[in-house]
């Protein structure tokens, strides 16, 4: 479970790996998460391919919706929860860490 905080004050988790909750309910899964385009993607792909689609989601919507979080700015709220990203395969960038935007002079 991977904990992320908004700069407003809003945590979200999130579980890693497998989603057997997806496996079983499908497109319901974004639908609850507030997540309407990747439910829409789900149910049209599950039509598509007369459900078989509803096999290869679940290996993903986790890795998938914590990256949506991560654009949507919320940001990992521990360094156990930095480390489950990395351990994921997710990069981000680390505001408190991030020099990029410091101003040098030039001599």
């Amino acid at each position: 479970m991977v904990r992320f905080k908004h700069p407003n004050g809003f945590f979200k988790e999130t579980p890693t790996g497998f989603s057997w909750t997806t496996l079983f309910f499908g497109f319901f899964v974004p639908l609850l998460r507030g997540w309407y385009i990747y439910s829409a993607i789900c149910l049209i792909a599950s039509v598509v391919t007369f459900g078989f689609s509803g096999l290869v989601f679940p290996f993903l919507i986790n890795k998938h919706y914590a990256k949506y979080l991560l654009e949507q700015g919320y940001q990992p709220d521990s360094d156990q929860d930095k480390m489950q990203l990395q351990m994921m395969g997710i990069g981000f960038v680390d505001p408190v860490h991030n020099h990029s935007n410091v101003k040098r002079e030039v001599a």
